[in-house]
């Protein structure tokens, strides 16, 4: 019996060896991604005891040598664009510039070294980096923060993007959504509550429904970028059958860079809608004024420590957003039975109340619970969509404010 429990020993002791011996795969977080680097010969064999030197957009370095698989990782890096640097003795200095680091994803690059003194450098294009992730199956696209700032977006709220990528879909936006409108996603056919909302690597979802209705928002100005894996991602990456969308907001840098902006929407600007102008309904009013900026750099006296500010403002005064459209008239200050067919779009009359009072008590006998009083259904089905008006303008004011270290 010892010598079972021996042999169990010994044999979980070499599985843990070899899990921690064998080379390491890139690791990732919501907010990191990773860099895996193959150094080779020109015949394409490994090299092995390569110094791999890796600079940040910071500044900061990291120095690695390659292991007996020619390879070396970069865990858990900010995304960004970095340097890479390979030195071995007999081979040229082999630079490759802007390699672009994804929020959960792993960049493979293949370096291949020339033969030649290390004094002698070369630069390695950009096609060296693999475009095609080989690493896992997670299927997913990443949205830098070029394509948020140029994209057009009428309330500004980045969740209208999200059914950019491959295996998404969503309604068309409404341009006149009161405030920021409220986006929905369909990822793979599941349902628009199935997604899960990662921000800086903190659950941001809706507890009530988990939609993204009443989730941060961050303005596009802030972000850094955003990915939607939409299949496939492994268990600490997800926690539903929808989609999982990971958001990165900006961060400083060694410069002081900000930017301030202002986004009008008024009815001076406004042609009327088509429907309206031909009934002779008036405009509706869409006053919108969004305002707001951001700031960062470094922070004066303390190393490597950087800072950068957000805030974004939202005015809005809104009678033409669907959400806010009501179908029932005014009710006229004289109640008198005239006044009221008017209202309500009613032959003159039609509303004997006497009649109505007769039938709704004999009715009340039968059925008191349904209420199917003549009176009610009449004024319902009468009412003609010609005298259905606008509810009153709506007021919609919202700051976000960002910080971040």
């Amino acid at each position: 019996m010892t010598s079972v429990r021996f042999f169990r020993s010994v044999l979980i002791l070499l599985g843990l060896i070899m899990l921690v011996t064998r080379p390491a795969s890139g690791q990732i977080t919501s907010q990191t991604g990773a860099v895996r680097i193959i150094v080779v010969d020109p015949q394409g064999g490994s090299v092995s005891g390569a110094k791999v030197t890796l600079n940040s957009p910071l500044g900061s370095t990291i120095t690695k040598e390659t292991g007996s698989d020619g390879s070396a990782v970069f865990p858990l890096l900010d995304p960004g664009d970095y340097k890479v640097t390979v030195e071995r003795a007999g081979f040229r200095r082999a630079v490759v510039n802007s390699v672009a680091v994804k929020i959960t994803e792993v960049t493979n690059l293949t370096v291949s070294l020339e033969v030649g003194e290390v004094s002698t450098e070369i630069i390695v294009s950009g096609e060296a980096v693999q475009t095609v992730n080989t690493t896992n199956a997670t299927m997913g696209n990443t949205i830098s923060g070029d394509v948020l700032h140029n994209l057009p977006l009428a309330s500004r709220n980045f969740a209208f993007l999200l059914a950019l990528n491959a295996g998404t879909s969503a309604p068309l936006p409404d341009p006149t959504q009161a405030g920021r409108g409220t986006a929905v996603v369909f990822v793979n056919g599941q349902r628009g509550t199935a997604n899960n909302l990662v921000i800086n690597g903190t659950d941001a979802n809706n507890l009530g429904n988990n939609n993204l209705g009443n989730v941060p928002i961050p303005s596009p100005d802030s972000l850094e970028e955003f990915r939607v894996q939409t299949s496939l991602y492994d268990a600490s990456q997800g926690k539903t059958s929808g989609g999982n969308i990971n958001v990165l907001t900006r961060g400083g840098t060694n410069l002081f860079h900000g930017e301030a902006y202002e986004y009008l929407r008024n009815p001076v600007l406004n042609a009327n809608l088509f429907f309206f102008d031909k009934n002779g309904t008036q405009k509706p009013i869409l006053k919108q004024n969004q305002f707001g900026g951001n700031f960062g750099g470094p922070v004066p006296k303390l190393k490597d420590t950087f800072f950068f500010v957000s805030y974004q403002g939202t005015r809005q005064l809104n009678g033409v957003s669907s959400s806010i459209t009501s179908q029932f008239p005014i009710i006229p200050s004289s109640r008198n039975q005239a006044d009221i067919e008017t209202a309500f779009g009613l032959t003159p009359g039609s509303l004997s109340l006497l009649g109505r009072v007769r039938q709704c008590r004999e009715r009340e006998r039968l059925d008191s619970l349904l209420f199917r009083s003549p009176c009610v259904s009449t004024k319902i089905s009468s009412m003609p969509t010609s005298t259905a008006i606008s509810a009153q303008n709506t007021e919609f004011s919202n700051d976000s404010f960002l910080r971040m270290h």
